[in-house]
């Protein structure tokens, strides 16, 4: 980050995110990838830190939309 980058900090609502939340998302959007709905398969390929279900990228990406559209529609 250079001297003249300006750093924003807002503050947004908490939200857990659940395994129920990941398994609509994925259902919901169509990303039936073994990563994502399948946990022998997970359980099975992945290294042991990433044996638990995890949220893809774009759920993510909404939600930090859905928290922030409060703060930037004013």
């Amino acid at each position: 980050m250079s001297e003249n980058s300006a750093v924003h900090r807002f503050t947004t609502h908490r939200r857990t995110i659940t395994e129920t939340d990941i398994v609509t998302f994925v259902n919901v959007v169509g990303l039936h990838e073994p990563f994502f709905i399948d946990m022998e398969y997970i359980k099975e390929n992945m290294s042991e830190e990433h044996r638990e279900r995890f949220a893809p990228g774009p759920m993510i990406v909404s939600i930090g939309m859905g928290l922030v559209a409060p703060i930037v529609l004013g």
